[in-house]
């Protein structure tokens, strides 16, 4: 009997602080208005980052969180800050950003979906309850988690789609479904164009970044009524992700080497554009593909996408882990064995080292794979390097 008790007084301890968090939650986000919640398949942390920027400057009190490379809350002046996990990441981070805009005043945030898995995808949707809901693109990534096909991404993906506001995508080839989806939830579809954002326009930043992040957030400040050259003001003026995408020319030994940091994209179809976007910073090519093993299947993807490229590189580098699975996937599919030069195991300095030594004169590295540890040492030893 006093087991039950006591069990029975548990019970609505739990009850009432369960109920506690939810009216709080619910009060947090009444105070704050203006809620962007950015999903997609590539892109997701620079569109955040973007948004948040131009809102900035816009004058709205903005706070954001992105999910990249490294995790960051980014506060109202600009500051950030990484989110420190004790263990796995957990989408209730969402409801504590929420908290704490509401706790200062913010007149918006900024979330970073952190959801894979459709049902959590839905799950964090209304969490958020945004007022304007963000897929910056559609692509074959996470299949076997949204899959297995691309289409199928594109249904996990409209879970976020909110209800009763805007919607902002540059999916052309997915609109027509995800206006569809938008219609039955009383919420206004807008498609961004990449084309609307100019050369010029694009060189007002430090880095390489996409039209298409840009021209979502443009559309988002349409929405909103914030002049366009403020808005552009605040994405030039706001920081980049960690794993941005970055060239860093290093001159060694008589050689100009351009290495291009495309660690953090790791689909064919975005890697795809970005070749076609830096193809032309040098004359030679060379892919440098760093493996993990613990992603099998992506090195077996990105063995076949190196057969696809055009020019094709005159040598392929790998490193990192279990290389064997991307090398025999990219053999298999055409490309010479003698023209892959494996790394595995060797440490990124002396990594470096041997890839300046094989590397020929006006050499492009087109870096893929994965960012996580290794790449990011190895990509850092580059930066290094160019800025001596």
């Amino acid at each position: 009997m006093p087991n039950m008790w006591a069990l029975s007084v548990f019970t609505l301890f739990l009850l009432a602080y369960w109920l506690k968090e939810y009216f709080d939650h619910r009060n947090s986000l009444k105070k704050v208005k203006l809620r962007v919640h950015v999903n997609g398949t590539r892109g997701k942390s620079s569109t955040t980052r973007l948004i948040a920027g131009m809102l900035r400057e816009a004058g709205y009190k903005t706070v954001a969180k992105s999910t990249g490379t490294e995790p960051r809350v980014i506060f109202d002046d600009g500051r950030e800050v990484p989110v420190i996990r004790p263990g796995r990441s957990n989408i209730i981070e969402q409801v504590k950003v929420i908290k704490f805009a509401g706790k200062i005043g913010a007149d918006a945030v900024v979330l970073e979906c952190m959801a894979l898995r459709p049902d959590f995808q839905i799950m964090e949707r209304k969490m958020i309850e945004p007022t304007i809901g963000v897929i910056t693109n559609i692509r074959a990534d996470h299949l076997d988690v949204m899959g297995p096909t691309v289409e199928d991404v594109a249904k996990a993906l409209s879970g976020t789609i909110p209800y009763n506001g805007h919607f902002v995508t540059a999916s052309r080839e997915f609109f027509p479904f995800l206006k569809k989806v938008a219609e039955t939830r009383n919420t206004i579809a807008h498609l961004a164009n990449p084309e609307d954002v100019s050369d010029e326009e694009m060189k007002g930043f430090s880095y390489i970044e996409h039209k298409e992040n840009v021209a979502i957030a443009l559309k988002i400040a349409d929405i909103l009524g914030i002049e366009r050259t403020k808005a552009l003001r605040g994405m030039y003026r706001a920081n980049p992700d960690v794993g941005v995408l970055r060239l860093y020319e290093v001159h060694e030994r008589g050689k100009r080497i351009r290495f291009v940091n495309a660690f953090a994209t790791n689909d064919p179809d975005s890697l795809g554009i970005i070749w076609n976007l830096v193809k032309n910073q040098g004359e030679k090519k060379v892919v440098l593909m760093n493996c993990r093993d613990d992603r099998i299947d992506r090195s077996r993807q990105l063995g076949e996408f190196l057969t696809r490229l055009e020019p094709q590189p005159y040598l392929c580098i790998t490193t990192g882990a279990l290389t064997s699975a991307f090398i025999k996937s990219a053999v298999a599919n055409g490309f010479p064995e003698e023209r892959i030069l494996d790394l595995e195991g060797i440490p990124p300095e002396e990594a470096f080292e041997v890839i300046v030594e094989k590397v020929e004169n006006n050499s492009l590295i087109f870096a893929i794979g994965n960012m996580v540890t290794y790449g990011e040492r190895l990509a850092e030893v580059f930066k290094r390097k160019a800025e001596e």
